[in-house]
Order: C-alpha cells, then structure tokens, then sequence
C-alpha cells in the first residue's frame, strides 16, 4: 500500500518520503533501537555535564589560590599537545579548567 502510494508522488518529493516511510518502519520493528540511542545520547551528556562541574569545581580552585597572597609559584602544564606556563598557580587551575572541557566536550561533539 506504501509503495502504491509513493509512486504517486511527484518525483522531487518521491524519495525523501520513501525514507522517512522506510525509517519510521524500521523504528515500529525495532522499539530497542531508538532507546539504545537515546541511552547512548543520555551517557554522553552525563560525561560532558560531570567534566563541565569538575571544571567549575578547579576554577573554583583557582580562584581560591588566587585570593590567596602566596600562590605565586610557576606552573607549567603540558597536555596532549597544549600547554599552560604561568607564575600563578591559581591561573594554572584556571587553565586546566578550560583545557579538561575542552578536550572532553571536544570529544563528546564528535561521538554524537
């Protein structure tokens, strides 16, 4: 009855219809699919949500040795091709903050 359908179309339209049709088949057969994306989705947001607090929490940090008068110290830091050299350890925390949710929000962009 579908394809009967779908030949009426007009031929712009014809194929993009064809998959939306096909797709919304393939998800009434297999109700676990959708699910197991969306719990994939759901684990990639926590990961992303959990490095974003642990950044707050070491800016947090920094600001705290910053507020301190005796954190002057040199720091330097060497991650994974980037670096943070600074004669303040509260600025260090600053900069390890940033990198840590950048490389993880980097890589959860790329997993969805």
């Amino acid at each position: 009855m579908f394809k009967e359908r779908i030949r009426e179309l007009p031929e712009a339209e014809r194929t993009m219809v064809e998959h939306f049709v096909s797709l919304a088949l393939l998800i009434n057969e297999n109700p676990g699919v959708a699910e197991a994306q969306l719990s994939r989705h759901k684990s990639i947001f926590n990961i992303t949500a959990l490095a974003f607090v642990l950044a707050i929490a070491l800016a947090g940090l920094g600001i705290w040795l910053v507020a301190l008068a005796g954190d002057d110290a040199d720091t330097k830091i060497h991650i994974l091709g980037s670096s943070v050299e600074t004669n303040s350890a509260g600025i260090a925390c600053f900069g390890l903050s940033a990198l840590l949710f950048l490389f993880v929000a980097r890589k959860a962009l790329s997993r969805l």
